[in-house]
C-alpha cells in the first residue's frame, strides 16, 4: 500500500512536533510506501530529516514563489517531483481575461465567502457549495487555466469590490480586493497541481493540505484521512492578531480559512484527532461524529 503524508511548511524542510510525528509514522510503518507532499514557501526548501527507506518520492508544492515558466505551481525536488503540464494549455482568453468558467466558480466561492442575498442559506448548503466551487476551479486548472492569472485579473477585482460593497457597510478598496485575491489565489495552488496517486491520502493537518486529498479524490476516488495536531483554524485566528493586515483582507482570508476547515470535516472519510480537546474543536466545526475516531 501506498500512503501520500500531506503537510504544510513542516516535515521534511522544519523541524517541529508534527514534522517528528510524520518521520515516526513513516519509519513505524516500514511495510508501507510513503510519498510526502509537502507544501511550502517557495520550492527553495531544503530537507533537514534524512529520508527513510521506505519514503518513495517527495512532491514540492511552492504556494508562494515564483512559477518556473511553463510549469505549473510544482518544481521538482531532489527525491522526485510532479511532471510537467501538458504543453500548450490554454490559461486565459486572448485579451488577457479568465474566461466564462473560471468566473462561474469564482463568483460561486465569493458567495460563500460573503454570504447575503441569493448566496444565504444554512451552513451546510454553504458548505456544499464552496466544496463545489473549489471542485470547478480545479477542473478548470486542470483543462490549463491559470488560477493566479484568474484571480488578479481586472474582472475578478471588479466582482470582489461589487459584491462587497453590496453585501457590506464599510466600502473594500481595490488595493485591499487585490491583496486579499492575490493571497487567496495563491493558497489554492494545490488545485493547480496534478493530483497525486497513492492508496490513501492521509493529511497531517486541516487547512491548506487537505486541498490535495480534495483533487486526488475528485479525480480517482482516493480516500482521505485527517489528523489534527492542533487546530488548524483556531491557530489562523490567532496568527491574524499579530499581523499587520486590512480589515476587509482578514474578513476575506479568514472566511476562506474557516470554510476549509468545514470543508474538510465534510469530505473526509476519517478524522483522527490528537485528543479530546482537538476532538471537541472538531465536532463544533461541524464535523461528522461517526467518521471522527475517539481521541486517546
Amino acid at each position: 500500500m501506498k500512503v501520500a503524508l500531506v503537510s504544510e511548511g513542516t516535515y521534511p524542510y522544519a523541524m517541529s512536533g508534527v514534522s517528528v510525528w510524520c518521520e515516526q509514522l513513516i519509519v513505524g510503518m516500514p511495510d508501507y510506501t510513503w510519498d510526502v507532499v509537502a507544501l511550502s514557501v517557495d520550492g527553495g526548501d531544503r530537507a533537514v530529516f534524512s529520508r527513510p527507506d521506505n519514503l518513495d518520492r517527495i512532491h514540492d508544492i511552492p504556494l508562494w514563489g515564483p512559477r518556473p515558466a511553463g510549469r505549473g505551481l510544482h518544481s521538482p525536488h531532489r527525491f522526485g517531483g510532479w511532471g510537467s503540464r501538458r504543453r500548450g494549455a490554454r490559461r486565459v482568453r486572448r485579451d488577457g481575461a479568465p474566461g466564462q468558467p473560471f468566473l462561474g466558480a469564482y463568483e460561486a466561492l465569493l458567495g460563500t465567502l460573503l454570504p447575503g442575498g441569493a448566496d444565504a442559506g444554512d451552513a451546510p448548503a454553504r458548505r456544499y457549495r464552496f466544496v463545489a466551487a473549489l471542485r470547478a476551479m480545479f477542473e478548470y486548472a486542470s483543462a490549463g487555466g491559470d488560477l493566479i492569472g484568474g484571480f488578479t485579473s481586472n474582472e475578478a477585482l471588479t466582482v470582489l469590490v461589487r459584491t462587497w460593497n453590496e453585501r457590506r457597510d464599510a466600502p473594500l478598496s481595490p488595493a485591499e480586493a487585490l491583496e486579499a485575491l492575490w493571497r487567496i489565489g495563491h493558497m489554492l495552488g494545490p488545485l493547480a497541481v496534478p493530483p497525486v496517486r497513492a492508496d490513501i491520502v492521509h493529511s497531517s493537518m486541516n487547512g491548506l493540505s487537505v486541498l490535495v486529498g480534495m483533487t486526488a479524490k475528485w479525480r480517482y476516488g482516493t480516500p482521505l484521512v485527517v489528523s489534527e495536531h492542533g487546530i488548524y483554524l483556531r491557530e489562523r485566528y490567532m496568527a491574524f492578531l499579530e499581523e499587520h493586515t486590512a480589515d476587509a483582507v482578514k474578513v476575506l482570508v479568514l472566511a476562506f480559512f474557516r470554510l476549509l476547515a468545514e470543508a474538510t470535516y465534510f469530505v473526509s472519510d476519517a478524522l483522527a484527532p490528537h485528543s479530546a480537546y482537538n476532538r471537541r474543536w472538531q465536532l463544533r466545526g461541524g464535523a461528522d461524529p461517526a467518521p471522527l475516531a475517539p481521541a486517546r
